[in-house]
């Protein structure tokens, strides 16, 4: 099986997922809708890919066709955790052609040439704001929003405001290092969310994880690779996780 090299998307599966699991969720049904939702990515990704180059080259190139290869494992997963969910969740559909919808977005955009742009950044920044909530309701089979728990609503809007601050700070690092905007809008950003969160949210002690956020984006420098800047981001996501956890599980 082949993973898509875009190591940073897996934590947006994950850190969401694992802030639910503790609250909750963390049932035979919860870890089926996670391993579907997680091999839904590498579905995206692949099939998404082979969609791209057959468009660009007019035929199915050896290229394309070896990106669908390389979905079809992922493939199986998919469909055998989704027929387990939709079969006693029929709702879920309705979800389903959602995400098709978000997907053939980010087909476009990798097709246009802007598949690192933001806007692509900020439909992976969406789905993982979803799912805590998603998670939660197909744990519980509840197909409608209306009460779901406040850990919840608060996991989401957590997930949301970590992930920005996310994108934009290692954009800043890598990609757009030599445009110093993006330096400035990942410290605005990152003293906004901890200011909202110290002054509006309860507990107080949620605000430490994006202290820690904010701190990490004023003192790491370009010049790291890659996989630094993945620990430091998966050690300010742990204690965002632990933060949550302690304070509504």
């Amino acid at each position: 099986m082949k993973f898509p090299p875009q190591h940073g998307a897996w934590a947006f599966l994950i850190v969401p997922a694992a802030m639910v699991a503790f609250l909750g969720a963390g049932n035979l049904v919860g870890l089926i809708f996670f391993l579907t939702w997680v091999s839904g990515y590498p579905v995206s990704y692949f099939i998404g890919r082979a969609i791209v180059a057959r468009v660009r080259r007019g035929s199915w190139t050896a290229k394309a066709k070896g990106e669908l290869r390389w979905a079809l494992p992922w493939v199986a997963f998919c469909v055998v955790g989704g027929s387990i969910l939709v079969a006693s969740r029929p709702w879920l559909l309705l979800y389903g052609i959602v995400l098709v919808g978000l997907w053939s977005i980010s087909v476009y955009l990798s097709w246009a040439g802007r598949e690192r742009g933001i806007t692509n950044d900020l439909l992976l920044i969406g789905l993982a704001s979803i799912e805590p909530i998603l998670m939660f309701q197909v744990v519980k089979n509840h197909a409608t929003i209306s009460g779901i728990p406040h850990s919840i609503w608060m996991a989401a809007f957590l997930s949301l405001l970590f992930f920005s601050g996310s994108v934009l700070h290692v954009k800043s690092l890598i990609r757009e290092v030599k445009n110093r905007k993006w330096h400035y809008a990942s410290l605005i950003f990152h003293v906004f969310a901890f200011m909202i969160i110290l002054i509006f949210l309860n507990p107080w002690y949620l605000s430490i994880a994006f202290m820690l956020a904010l701190l990490r984006a004023i003192l790491l420098k370009p010049g790291h690779r890659p996989g630094v800047l993945g620990a430091v981001e998966a050690m300010v996501a742990t204690f965002l996780i632990s933060c949550v956890v302690y304070a509504f599980g």
